[in-house]
């Protein structure tokens, strides 16, 4: 059987978690924020623990946000509290920190040499 955690301590794994990846102080205390308001929803309800369902409870009721924030794009004002409860959904499933945006752009082929570069790309490909 699953042993979930209780959303207090999942919160606080997730916190060290991000600190352990060195995420930006600001970012770790606005998160830090989101996760004890979504306690203190949690706690109203008497819910000890995190499920997508409360997740969703709290967006729609908090923001109003009705949105399936997994397919969709976020509504702005509902960013920071929809990234909030995705943190806590995939730790509590996967005990990773999933980050869904790339940092860095690919390499940019300068104009001038894009055409030699594709055509290696092609041949070390076939190879």
């Amino acid at each position: 059987m699953e042993t979930r955690k209780l959303i207090e301590v999942l919160s606080m794994e997730v916190i060290k978690e991000l600190e352990r990846l060195n995420y930006a102080y600001n970012t770790v205390c606005g998160l830090r924020a989101s996760f004890k308001r979504i306690c203190a929803f949690a706690r109203d309800r008497n819910e000890p623990y995190f499920s997508e369902n409360l997740g969703k409870e709290y967006l729609k009721e908090k923001y109003g946000c009705t949105a399936d924030y997994y397919l969709e794009a976020f509504p702005k004002k509902a960013k920071e509290a929809i990234r909030s409860v995705r943190l806590l959904g995939d730790y509590q499933l996967h005990g990773v920190v999933i980050r869904r945006i790339k940092k860095r752009k690919g390499y940019v082929k300068p104009p001038q040499f894009e055409e030699a570069l594709t055509a290696y790309d092609k041949g070390m490909r076939k190879q």
